[in-house]
């Protein structure tokens, strides 16, 4: 009986955890209404079945009275060390604008920002993969903002990042948060643009967080526990049973 339960549970788990491998896509997530930029509002969680991989997002960058907006989204970096967002490469209809990506923590704490691609030197943006930035971090959620070039995350303390306008060029490497408010979580912006209009954001080393599926071997120890629980209960019932008879 017990061999037959263990038999069924360790069937049960391989068949979940098959089910979530057959099962898994590549997905681009669509903003659904319009995301938060953290600061106004939250930031919209991107979502998918559990195991997909996030090959991209589409958005849009809305402008009020020409001046746009920022799009922040949780996402799952479920690998750090591959971990890449970019708006580059020939998208029909997206990314025809002065673009600025930024990653920060669940707490509004800065981790990296670009402004302008380094490979390319154009306007487009790019977290590179494999950086110093993002490949110490851990599997987990964060956030990812988009925003118009001129339009920087602030503090309390001030910018975050170093500022992206040398009022020339604009800086083309990856920065951290080294600005005078790069010690703070995001409480607003610095600047304004009036760059805006559809997205696509490229990613790579992201997914849908996974829930958890308990080890086979997990399974067979609970369920061997368990049922070494019940035998001892029920052979204490019957030594119980057999001491009320005996004094009777």
């Amino acid at each position: 009986m017990i061999q037959k339960i263990l038999r069924t549970a360790l069937l049960s788990a391989g068949l979940i955890l098959a089910a979530q491998a057959t099962f898994a896509a590549q997905i681009t997530y669509t903003e659904t209404g319009d995301a938060g930029d953290i600061v106004t509002a939250a930031p919209q969680l991107v979502t998918g079945n559990a195991g997909d991989t996030v090959t991209a997002i589409k958005g849009t960058l809305t402008s009020s009275a020409g001046i746009s907006e920022g799009d922040a989204f949780k996402i799952y970096i479920s690998s750090p060390s591959t971990f890449s967002a970019t708006t580059t490469g020939f998208t029909p209809g997206y990314n025809g604008f002065d673009s600025q990506l930024f990653l920060f923590t669940l707490s509004g704490f800065g981790i990296v920002a670009n402004d302008d691609d380094s490979a390319t030197g154009a306007e487009q943006s790019t977290i590179s993969a494999g950086n110093s930035f993002t490949s110490a971090l851990t599997a987990g959620y964060y956030y990812l903002l988009i925003t118009g070039s001129g339009k920087s995350p602030s503090s309390a303390g001030g910018l975050i990042f170093p500022s992206f306008s040398d009022g020339t060029t604009d800086p083309t490497g990856l920065y951290g948060p080294t600005g005078p408010g790069g010690n703070a979580p995001i409480s607003g912006f610095a600047g304004s643009s009036n760059s805006g209009g559809d997205y696509l954001i490229k990613l790579t080393g992201v997914s849908i967080a996974a829930a958890a599926v308990p080890e086979p071997s997990s399974l067979c120890l609970g369920l061997a526990g368990g049922l070494a629980l019940i035998a001892l209960r029920r052979r204490q019932a019957r030594n119980n049973a057999r001491d009320e008879f005996a004094a009777r």
